[in-house]
């Protein structure tokens, strides 16, 4: 039976969980519980350099490892990590550019997916490692409460910069309301428009 008395004390230390006179079940449960925390599965990031050629980045994980006598380390940089992009098919996407000081995850897989990189086909690995470092998944987006933005909470889509200078807005009212300038290359076509307060439909165009 695993010691109660040092179970309880919620050992955190080296030190704490191996050193001294433990008895053999207390040192395979401090192992096994180290070994199902040192799993993992996703952790916040920053990105450090960007790569849109390859979609991919460098990211420095914003977490600490352990090395083998209890002591706290950083984490390299973990580079070539593909970005994930959720608003994407195989017919149309919708692009939200990473830029290096991005903060967001990174996911371990739990298989090697190094063939489904190069040609979108999974293969049997006979080296399979789970939750390899080198295969990540980068995700934007995770943001602590100092860089939260205020937005219209009514509408019903928004697209817009941070500096509120853009935005395309569908409101409530299913209008879209578009503030900033708009550059177009082709044909405008439209039943009519307006421009303070002159129709194109209706009025006469003296040239």
């Amino acid at each position: 039976m695993v010691d109660e008395f040092i179970l309880n004390q919620n050992p955190r230390t080296y030190e704490e969980k191996y050193e001294g006179q433990k008895d053999l079940s207390t040192l395979l449960f401090h192992r096994f519980n180290d070994l199902k925390h040192e799993i993992k599965t996703m952790l916040p990031c920053k990105v450090t350099e960007v790569n849109n050629t390859t979609n991919q980045v460098s990211v420095e994980v914003l977490d600490y490892t352990h090395d083998e006598v209890g002591g706290i380390q950083s984490y390299p940089i973990i580079t070539n990590i593909p970005i994930r992009q959720p608003m994407d098919s195989g017919s149309a996407y919708i692009r939200l550019p990473v830029q290096i000081g991005d903060e967001g995850t990174i996911e371990f897989f739990d298989s090697s997916v190094d063939d489904l990189i190069v040609s979108g086909v999974h293969s049997y690995d006979l080296d399979e490692d789970w939750h390899k470092i080198s295969d990540g998944l980068f995700t934007n987006g995770f943001l602590s409460k100092n860089t939260l933005f205020t937005f219209d909470s009514t509408a019903k889509i928004i697209l817009g910069g941070k500096d509120g200078t853009c935005t395309l807005k569908l409101t409530a009212d299913n209008t879209w309301t578009i503030v900033g300038n708009i550059n177009v290359t082709g044909i405008i076509t439209a039943t009519d428009v307006i421009g303070g307060g002159i129709s194109l439909a209706t009025e006469t165009l003296t040239i």
